[in-house]
């Protein structure tokens, strides 16, 4: 390796690690899990139509039965006001329904 080059590996090795760069030193960033906030009941119907999004979504076929329950993951408003619940992966339903 010639000296220019050496050189150069020095200058640009003692700039990085001047600024607090380091290939050694990074680490990823991970965001945490959230957890379930609540567990909910369905109490009104007999049935609970789920959603694909609290905003236009489209029915699954899925329905939630009279006396289940579950996992709240994350709420929502819809532009009409109404709260939503996140109770899976693109599951989504209506907050009135239940306790």
């Amino acid at each position: 390796m010639s000296m220019k080059k050496s050189n150069m590996i020095k200058f640009f090795a003692a700039a990085l690690t001047f600024l607090g760069i380091s290939a050694t030193g990074v680490k990823p960033v991970k965001q945490p899990a959230q957890a379930a906030s609540k567990r909910i009941k369905v109490i009104s119907k007999q049935y609970v139509t789920v959603w694909t999004n609290y905003q236009k979504g489209r029915h699954v076929a899925t329905h939630l039965k009279k006396g289940s329950s579950h996992f709240v993951y994350q709420t929502a408003t819809d532009s009409m006001g109404n709260l939503w619940y996140r109770i899976g992966k693109k599951e989504w339903v209506m907050a009135k329904y239940f306790n």
